[in-house]
Parts: structure tokens; C-alpha cells; sequence
């Protein structure tokens, strides 16, 4: 494929995401998470947490909308900030190399992973030693799959949502018993999971095809 098919295919995949998928998704996942945060610190008026691979920020955006506590959120990804913006937003975002986050032990009170460890299962157990080690909780936002069909739609979903951003997508994902081990193999425990979030309900057809059971939000400490 040329430079500008590829360039083509990336900008009209950007397009149909946001506009089927991401606006939507971002908005459950944020009430989702919001709930969760606000009932693990119902007494503190205010919590550090860090959204790690976050992204546009738009999930931790929304977040601070909805959450009943007022999150100071600092947020990294591998990727460099646009150097013509001037939003405010980016104030917060810190490049960082994938592995080692640049943070102090115990700078925060929650650290997130939305999305992301499915994406590098080989350092998954690095990036949660790195997280527990600045962090008191972590919450793990991914997937779960139960054989070839949902390993296999699962793939093409990450390939339309991340192809445009060069994301290598996985070939397997978590089953249940492989999550428990990589939180028990950290020292970590599961405080709370939720399986199955409806995120394509508004979407016909694709809404029977994609289980909710297939996404998973988890506490851990």
C-alpha cells in the first residue's frame, strides 16, 4: 500500500471511530470509572491519579466531569504532545518511554490502565510493578476473550480503533484465569471487577455481534 493509501485508509478510519465508537464509549467508560473512584474515596475531597497510555485525554476529561471528587490527574503515553497546541489540557501530559513511569514512589492515589495493557502483554507485569509502586490502587479497564470468535472480532475492533495511530494490535487477550494470574504474580489483589459493559448498545447489528462480557473494569490493590 502506498504512503497515501495508507494516509487515506488512517484518516478515514479516525473518522469512523470517533463518530461510531470512541464519543460513546469514552462517555459509559467515564461514568463507569467516575462511580468506582468516588466509592473507594468517598472522604477525600480531592485524589492524585495518573491515566497511563492516556491517550487524548478525553476519558480523564470526562472523568473530572462526572466524578463527585476532584481528581488531579496527570496523564502519560509514548507519543509526543502537538507542538501547536496551546490547550491547557496538556499541561498535565507527560511523554515516557513505555516502561518506567516518571513518577516518585507513592505520588498517587489511583493510577489507570484504559485499554492498554492487552497492547504489550510482555512488560504487562513491568508496567504493574511500575504502577503499584507509585500507586495505592490501580484500575485496569481491558479485555477479556473466550475463545477464537471473540479473540478474532476483538482483533479487528483494536485494528479500527488503533491502526490510524500505528498501535500494534495484540494477538490474544486476556482470559480470566491469565488476568488473575498476572495481578497475583505482582503482590496485587482484586478489590472489585465488573465483567460485561455494554459499550456498543447504540450500535445496530454490531451490538449482537460484540458481548459485553468481553470488557472488564477492575480494582486492584
Amino acid at each position: 500500500m502506498s504512503k497515501e493509501a495508507k494516509g487515506f485508509v488512517k484518516s478515514n478510519l479516525k473518522t469512523v471511530h470517533h463518530s461510531l465508537s470512541h464519543t460513546n464509549r469514552v462517555a459509559i467508560l467515564a461514568t463507569e470509572i467516575s462511580d468506582i473512584l468516588g466509592n473507594v474515596a468517598p472522604a477525600k475531597k480531592s485524589v492524585k491519579a495518573l491515566d497511563i497510555g492516556c491517550g487524548d485525554m478525553r476519558l480523564t476529561e470526562l472523568i473530572d466531569d462526572k466524578a463527585a471528587i476532584d481528581i488531579n490527574w496527570k496523564c502519560i503515553d509514548i507519543f509526543d504532545p502537538p507542538t501547536d497546541s496551546e490547550d491547557e489540557k496538556w499541561q498535565k501530559y507527560k511523554k515516557f518511554n513505555g516502561q518506567d513511569i516518571p513518577f516518585e514512589n507513592e505520588s498517587f492515589d489511583f493510577a489507570m490502565f484504559c485499554d492498554v495493557l492487552h497492547h504489550d502483554q510482555k512488560n504487562a507485569g513491568d508496567l504493574l510493578a511500575e504502577a503499584k509502586r507509585v500507586s495505592k490502587y490501580i484500575l485496569i479497564k481491558d479485555h477479556f476473550e473466550y475463545g477464537f470468535f471473540s479473540r478474532t472480532t476483538l482483533r479487528a475492533m483494536d485494528w479500527v480503533g488503533n491502526y490510524a495511530y500505528d498501535v500494534a494490535i495484540p494477538k490474544r487477550y486476556y482470559s480470566e484465569s491469565l488476568f488473575d494470574d498476572l495481578v497475583k504474580q505482582q503482590g496485587l489483589q482484586i478489590e472489585s471487577i465488573k465483567v460485561g459493559i455494554n459499550l456498543y448498545g447504540h450500535l445496530p447489528i454490531i451490538r449482537n455481534i460484540l458481548s459485553p462480557k468481553w470488557q472488564f473494569i477492575a480494582l486492584l490493590k
